[in-house]
């Protein structure tokens, strides 16, 4: 997580920021108290909120607060592991858990969780073409700023989601992207089940199968940043350009 921090600052061109880092605390025997570790994690994902950097943990992108309950693809720890530990389910045990943070004084929204059924559902709900690429970078902390700045597992992720919850056609997705139409047309092809030929041959090697759809880490985490409003506001990156200063360029 150090390095993709320090990825993007390196990408924002930001000053670098002085770290005061505390020394490691002794080893201690390990707890087993459900009381003691709910705490010690509610403690550890208040931070942000009780250093006023952010009115919720929601909010702070690099906060694990996101990666427990489900917003980031590539979380950085073992949900299930610690629901066992908790003694319930992984899904229950993160909005518990959330709902647990959000009581604190600290948080400024204390609201559940958004409901991610909508983007779920078989007939999902539909999304802009500016969320889903602000949803994209946070889902994957990626240090793009912009469509035109996506690398293969952010274009991927990209197409994918357009293929899921926008009526866009594949040649204007390739635009943002700056791909050719065709590497766009398969990708949203294998997602949406469409059995047709394929436009204007090209040379583009065709995507592997697993990377055809998404996986249950990718959809849970785009369906939560898409509707919850507090996990597409990050309190460090900002906002994506608008459309206007990302405009499409010429298909390669």
């Amino acid at each position: 997580m150090l390095s993709a921090f320090r990825r993007r600052m390196r990408a924002r061109r930001t000053a670098p920021i002085e770290f005061e880092w505390e020394p490691l605390p002794r080893p201690e025997k390990v707890q087993h108290d459900k009381r003691h570790i709910a705490r010690t994690v509610r403690y550890i994902h208040l931070n942000p909120s009780r250093d006023d950097l952010c009115g919720n943990p929601l909010e702070w992108e690099w906060s694990t607060h996101r990666d427990w309950v489900g917003a980031v693809a590539r979380p950085c720890v073992d949900r299930s592991r610690w629901a066992r530990a908790m003694g319930c389910h992984s899904r229950s045990c993160a909005e518990w858990l959330h709902n647990y943070v959000a009581s604190d004084t600290s948080v400024r929204d204390a609201s559940p969780l958004a409901d991610p059924r909508p983007f779920l559902a078989d007939d999902p709900k539909d999304a802009s073409i500016d969320a889903l690429a602000t949803a994209v970078v946070l889902v994957l902390r990626s240090a793009a700023v912009a469509p035109a700045e996506f690398g293969p597992a952010e274009r991927r992720l990209f197409l994918l989601s357009a293929a899921r919850w926008t009526r866009y056609r594949p040649p204007e997705l390739a635009r943002h992207v700056c791909r050719h139409r065709t590497n766009a047309w398969r990708a949203m092809r294998a997602a949406t089940g469409e059995r047709a030929k394929a436009p204007a041959a090209d040379d583009a090697p065709v995507l592997p199968e697993r990377l055809h759809v998404l996986n249950d880490d990718e959809l849970r985490a785009m369906a939560l940043v898409l509707a919850d409003r507090r996990l597409s506001t990050s309190q460090l990156r900002g906002a994506l350009p608008e459309r206007a200063q990302t405009r499409p360029h010429r298909a390669r």
